[in-house]
């Protein structure tokens, strides 16, 4: 029998094509040990929308990271090097680029790409994808705010703060956009009330 293959929402993986499970123990702990020892219990908290931004990965013993802190620019200095593992191909190498490592995010069809273009497109005609959106603006549960959560995640992962720079305004009280607050593309703290108010 072959090498078996688990299903995982993230992996890790260098350019010469090295594949490896993601160091969740590791992670939470910033690369020490934990110090309740092995077999403490992890826990992944999603926030909203299985994005970076809105996952804590916690472990019994007090532990916590974000995982926006796995992904992105940066990331491969905050994450253990490439082992060389091709598991499914049960070969175990030297790799010659440990450092390269990058977090795959396995879950949508839009998350299974290397390289992802940030674009927002909205048509201007009332059907098909703008009429979706229409008519879910203002319905609880519709996705709104996955989906400013999304966008705002990958246009702060792919632009630095020198070509992007935002203002943002969130009217649930901080809990929309608390996550973002300590971005360095932000030109001042996100507005937690509309200007009218008292």
């Amino acid at each position: 029998m072959g090498p078996v293959a688990v299903p995982a929402p993230l992996m890790l993986a260098c350019p010469q094509g090295h594949l490896d499970e993601f160091p969740w123990v590791t992670f939470v702990h910033r690369g020490r040990e934990c110090p309740n020892g092995r077999g403490s219990r992890l826990s992944v908290q999603d926030l909203a929308g299985n994005v970076g931004p809105n996952v804590i990965v916690r472990c019994e013993c007090g532990a916590k990271r974000n995982l926006v802190q796995a992904i992105g620019r940066g990331a491969a200095a905050r994450l253990p090097g490439c082992r060389g593992r091709h598991p499914h191909l049960g070969i175990f190498e030297e790799c010659s680029r440990p450092t390269a490592v990058r977090t795959l995010i396995l879950g949508a069809s839009n998350q299974w790409f290397a390289i992802s273009l940030s674009a927002l497109h909205l048509p201007s005609q009332a059907h098909g994808v703008a009429a979706a959106v229409e008519t879910s603006g203002g319905v609880t549960g519709g996705g709104k705010s996955v989906f400013l959560n999304q966008a705002l995640t990958g246009l702060v992962l792919d632009l630095s703060p020198a070509r992007l720079r935002l203002v943002l305004g969130d009217l649930k009280g901080g809990m929309e956009f608390g996550i973002f607050r300590d971005l360095p593309h932000l030109l001042a703290s996100p507005a937690t009330r509309p200007p009218f108010s008292p």
